[in-house]
This record gives structure tokens, sequence and C-alpha cells, in this order.
């Protein structure tokens, strides 16, 4: 994985694969529906959880939850091979 370090140099770490947006895109897809649209919202939209609660008609702590699994379960596709 590539990370700016303070000084603006790109450091490489050989313990985390290059993603790319076809392993991204699995990843995603693999999710339930619910799990993926609070994905999206978050991450990809920008939403707050608030934002996210309202349009799903479900509560912040609904929103906080779906984004935790969702984010678990993507590391494990993504990164534990």
């Amino acid at each position: 994985m590539a990370v700016a370090a303070d000084d603006g140099e790109v450091v490489t770490s050989p313990e985390f694969p290059v993603l790319n947006s076809i392993a991204v895109e699995r990843a995603l897809s693999s999710l339930t529906e619910e799990l993926r649209t609070v994905v999206v919202l978050k991450e990809i939209e920008g939403c707050t959880h608030e934002e996210i609660a309202e349009v799903l008609d479900i509560s912040r702590s609904t929103s906080e939850s779906r984004l935790h699994n969702a984010r678990k379960l993507l590391r494990a596709k993504l990164f534990e091979r």
C-alpha cells in the first residue's frame, strides 16, 4: 500500500497488497445490499451517519453497526488471503 510520508514522499509497504478497482468492486458486490448501501453512502457519497439513517429509515447506531460489519468483511476479502 502506498502512503504519503510527512515530507510528501510516497512510501510503499510490502505487508499490504496494492488494491485495484476490480478487487474493490468485487469485494463490494459480495456484501449484502444493506451493508453495501451504507458503505456507498458513507465512503463514496460522504454522508454522515445521521444522513444515512434518515435516507434508509434506520437508527444512527444501525448505520454505524452496518458500516463496521461491512468494513470488517471488506478487510477480510481484500487483505486476508
